[in-house]
Order: structure tokens, then sequence, then C-alpha cells
């Protein structure tokens, strides 16, 4: 990198950026926090995903045009795709050999190996509403009430920022605000084709995305298909209320498995055996 592009990437350099670990702005799940306004926020989110913690010495540096963090050593002015790591004897090393101004070349080429967003473990969350980001910001995801999500990122404020991916799928990544996130009660449950449900909770299914089925508090629900013990949602049918002269059409559709009671289940964190052992084909 010459000393000219180092400084015009500087100043897009987010100094002191470092992972914190999420903080929760409310301590339990409202019932009916997905028909509340949107969470107000900090100004909004830069358009790449936080860098990552790096050693002194280090900056990390947004590539407009690889999509992803170069890494900056400005004591020795050298760089590298990689993330850098403190070695043991603490002496700060990056991940692959550096690159110097005169290599930019094979650092370029490299470029397409690495990845944009940090693998960092991160804290489960769910979401505690709706949240949809701002039109035409492609750097926030949509999130839904009931959603699990990991949170590898965060401001630690109330009304700061969060960046994270849905539990079970890493490629759908963005951010979303802290004030929509909760401690889960509960890790997923197991669950059998043909068990009945009852909700716990109240769930609106958004305008914007079909095949989800809206539940109110008290609603009886079949699960048509098993759920696995990493999933946020189950597919069911709303088991129409008995008495009636006629049946009601059927309505199916996904609803959060974080809503869903059996009747010899409890709601509570302590879940020593989620749903009992899936059988054997």
């Amino acid at each position: 990198f010459s000393s000219s592009e180092t400084a015009d990437d500087d100043s897009r350099t987010r100094a002191g950026s470092s992972h914190k670990s999420s903080s929760t702005c409310s301590s339990q799940l409202s019932p009916a926090l997905d028909s509340q306004p949107p969470p107000r926020c900090s100004p909004p989110p830069p358009a790449e995903p936080p860098p990552p913690k790096l050693p002194q010495d280090w900056q990390a540096v947004w590539s407009e045009e690889w999509q992803m963090y170069y890494y900056w050593n400005v004591k020795l002015n050298t760089a590298t795709w990689q993330a850098p790591v403190k070695s043991e004897d603490s002496t700060d090393v990056p991940t692959t050999p550096t690159s110097t101004a005169q290599e930019t070349d094979k650092v370029n080429g490299s470029a397409e190996e690495g990845s944009s967003v940090s693998k960092t473990s991160g804290s489960m969350k769910v979401c505690t509403q709706h949240w949809r980001p701002p039109p035409d910001n492609e750097s926030c995801m949509r999130v839904l009430k009931g959603e699990r999500l990991t949170v590898t990122w965060a401001e630690g404020l109330c009304t700061g920022w969060a960046y994270g991916h849905i539990a079970d799928d890493p490629t759908r990544a963005g951010y979303f605000p802290e004030a929509v996130l909760a401690d889960p009660p509960r890790p997923p449950r197991c669950r059998l084709a043909g068990e009945v449900f009852t909700a716990v909770d109240t769930f609106e299914a958004p305008e914007e995305v079909g095949g989800y089925l809206s539940m109110s508090r008290g609603d009886v629900f079949k699960l048509l298909f098993p759920t696995e013990a990493t999933t946020a949602w189950a597919y069911v049918e709303k088991v129409p209320p008995s008495g009636g002269d006629a049946a009601p059409p059927s309505k199916v559709g996904w609803v959060p498995e974080l809503y869903l009671l059996g009747s010899s289940e409890d709601n509570g964190e302590n879940d020593v055996n989620p749903g009992g052992a899936r059988p054997s084909h």
C-alpha cells in the first residue's frame, strides 16, 4: 500500500473499535412488543461490518474495492488481509505473513479468500419485536420477534447498534438495534410432528414476508414438521376451537418456537432435556 493510499484509507479507519459483549436493554420478553414503535438508535451504523479486536499498533481499514478489511501495522507500515493475533510470548503477529507496500499485488490476490466478517463466537440473543431497517440501508437486516440471533459485536448502549447473524444461518448478517434484544429464557427444543402446543406469547405475521402465521396468547397449534434443537421457527397448523358449527379454514405457517408450550413443559430456563430424544430412523 502506498503512503497516499494508506492516508486515504486511514481516514476511514475505525480506530479503537473492539468487540464488546452484548448488553441487553430489556431483561424479559414482553407479550406485545411486536406491535410497538421501532426503538430509537444512535446515528445510522456504518456500511461495513465491525472490525475485530486488534493488538496494539494495528488498525483495521475497510477496502471499498474488495468489500473487506485489511489490517495495517502503523509502527512497521506493513499490511495483511487476515486479522493479527497475539502469540504466546505477547508479541503481536498476524495469522499470515504481512506484506509491505511493494507487495500490494500479492495481498490483493488473496482477498477473494478472505472474509468480510470476523469469525468471532458471539452471545445468543432473542429478538423481542419486529424491526425493519431504513430504506436503502444494506448494512442492516430485518429481524422478527422470536428470532434467535448470534451477536458478535455491540456498542453496549440501549440506544446503540449490535451486529450479528441469524443463529442457524451465518450468511444472513447485519446490524440491528440493541434495544430489541433479550436473553433467551430457554434453548430451542426438539419437537415431533403431531404434537400440540399452546401459544404463550403473541406474534404478528409480517406483511412483507409470506409464510408466517399470526398467533395470540392461548391459541392452540399442531406441529406439522419436527423441529431441530437449533431452529427458531416451527411450522404449525392452528387448531380450531371446539364446539363450532363449521370448522374454519385451516391456517398453517411459521411461528416462533420459543412461544410454544406443551402440556407437560415449563417455559423456564431450566431445560435439562429439551423436548426429549429424537427417534432413530
